[in-house]
Parts: structure tokens; C-alpha cells; sequence
């Protein structure tokens, strides 16, 4: 029941829509990074993006904001602002990516259901990652009094976030290991046969 249900995104988006959405978000991306980069730079946030992220310790963040001027705190806000042009980018780049790969494998089987439900582990990612930004915003416009425990959610989306983009990266790789094996074993075997795998 819930592999006809999956089976849906074999054609739902369509390949060409998939094939849209992963080259415009990587255009995005291109344009993303560096601006995401350039502005939480020259904010002058002095903590390391591990500690910060992953640390759940509110007193390194504090002590991060006392050490910045207030154009610092600024940009450091714009720069998580503008960081949701990137989350958007990469899930949907991961959404688009695991789909196109996913279709390559044969219908109604176990390994493609899974790869139906692993495109949306990117979309999750990047929700994470949005929820992640609420928090280091809202300490960021009160850096010194914000409640201690607005750094327990953000640490624990960042780390859901990273291990949601580390699984659904890993599958791609593996997956597009598989299906190059698969296509030089078969090449070799059956030089027309072109079917998928």
C-alpha cells in the first residue's frame, strides 16, 4: 500500500521540472554562498560555526556577541537572513537530485520506495536548518539577555540538519556508484540493452 502510494513520484514532478528545479538551485547556490559567506564574515562573529552550531553552550554564543559592535550584530542578522536563500536552494537541489536518481532504478521495487523517501529528507534538512536560524536570530537581537535555552533547539536542528544532508548525500553517492557498476556490467554483457536496473 505504501509502495503505490511512493510509486506516485515516478511520475509526479516530472523529469523536466526536476531537471529545472536542480539547475536553477544550483545557480541560486552559486550566488547563496558567497553571499551568505561574505556577510556573516564581515560581521566579525568571532565563535567557530562547530562550536556555535553543534555546541548547545549559550554562554560561548554570548560571549561571542559581547566581543562584536552593533553593525556586527546587524550583519550577523542579515547574514542568517539571507542564509534561507540557501536553505531553499539545497533542498530543493536534494529533493530534485535523489528523484532523478531514484527513477533510474526499476519500478515497484524496495530500493526505489526508499529513494522516494529519502528526497524528502533534504526538504527536512532544510526546515532544520530554518529552525535552527529562528534561534540564533532571536539571541542574536537580544545578545546579551536572551533565555539560555533558545541554544539547546538551535544546536539540536543543526544536528538533525547535518545528519539529514549527510544521509541524503551519502544515498545519492552510493546510489550513482550502483548505477554505474550496474550500466558497465551490463554494457559489457549486453551492449544495447539499456534498461533500467
Amino acid at each position: 500500500m505504501i509502495r503505490e502510494h511512493l510509486e506516485q513520484f515516478s511520475t509526479t514532478p516530472s523529469s523536466r521540472t526536476l531537471k529545472i528545479s536542480l539547475v536553477s538551485s544550483i545557480v541560486i547556490l552559486l550566488v547563496a554562498v558567497p553571499l551568505v559567506i561574505n556577510t556573516l564574515e564581515g560581521s566579525g562573529y568571532p565563535g567557530e560555526l562547530e562550536r556555535t552550531q553543534l555546541g548547545f553552550d549559550s554562554e560561548y554564543i554570548r560571549d561571542c556577541f559581547s566581543s562584536m559592535t552593533e553593525e556586527g550584530i546587524r550583519l550577523f542578522i542579515i547574514g542568517n537572513l539571507a542564509d534561507y536563500i540557501f536553505m531553499v536552494s539545497y533542498g530543493a537541489m536534494l529533493f530534485s537530485s535523489v528523484l532523478l536518481v531514484t527513477r533510474r532504478f526499476k519500478e515497484n521495487t524496495l530500493v526505489r520506495s526508499v529513494g522516494y523517501c529519502v528526497s524528502f529528507l533534504g526538504v527536512l534538512a532544510s526546515i532544520s536548518d530554518g529552525l535552527e536560524n529562528v534561534f540564533i536570530i532571536s539571541m542574536a537581537l537580544n545578545p546579551i539577555d536572551f533565555p539560555r535555552w533558545y541554544a539547546i533547539p538551535h544546536s539540536l536542528f543543526a544536528f538533525i540538519k547535518f545528519n539529514l544532508m549527510y544521509v541524503t548525500t551519502g544515498w545519492i553517492i552510493l546510489a550513482l556508484i550502483y548505477l554505474a557498476i550496474k550500466r558497465v556490467i551490463g554494457t559489457t554483457r549486453h551492449p544495447r540493452n539499456k534498461q533500467p536496473v
